[in-house]
């Protein structure tokens, strides 16, 4: 499994995108339409899932919300002209993929840094990227990650994070803490 290279960047398998698109239903119309902008890792499944799951909102990719781990072929990023391809492969329409930004944000040679070990640890990294969206304009966010970038976004809180589950919250003071709490 951890050299199949069918796995790379791998997108969403039909379960997956049964789930990203019950997104909205999720969250309910109100707060679907409250979203002012999407922040998405780089990686096939969340882009995926963030196209799918809001297809109508603006999405910005921030490459610090890539998941990073034993460098398994799902976490291997590849370029962004071959994730369009998947995710126009899967259904995603014209406008949507317009309406997403993959370079603002874009590190230089990306993805060919990715081989190498990150320079600062993954709290680090998150903590840039939370640090960057408090001073953007917008209020309401969504931001589609992965399972180790929640756990550590919300390291004080005990929290095992599933596929296509919101799970909202608040940015205090720079800390992401559960909306519940």
């Amino acid at each position: 499994r951890k050299s199949d290279s069918s796995l790379l960047d791998c997108g969403l398998t039909a379960e997956g995108k049964r789930q990203a698109m019950s997104l909205r239903s999720q969250l309910g119309d109100d707060k679907y339409q409250s979203i002012e902008l999407v922040v998405s890792s780089p990686l096939t499944r969340a882009l995926m899932t963030a196209c799918l799951g809001f297809s109508e909102h603006p999405i910005l990719c921030h490459y610090h919300l890539r998941e990073i781990g034993s460098l398994i072929p799902e976490n291997i990023p590849r370029s962004t002209q071959a994730v369009f391809q998947d995710l126009v492969a899967s259904g995603v329409d014209k406008e949507t993929l317009q309406r997403i930004d993959v370079e603002t944000l874009q590190p230089e040679l990306w993805p060919k840094h990715h081989d190498t070990p990150p320079k600062v640890v993954r709290r680090d990294r998150i903590r840039d990227a939370f640090g960057y969206l408090m001073q953007r304009p917008e209020q309401t966010l969504a931001i589609v990650c992965h399972y180790h970038v929640i756990r550590a976004a919300l390291s004080s809180q005990e929290i095992r994070p599933t596929n296509a589950c919101v799970i909202e919250c608040r940015l205090c003071g720079g800390e992401l803490r559960l909306a519940h709490c």
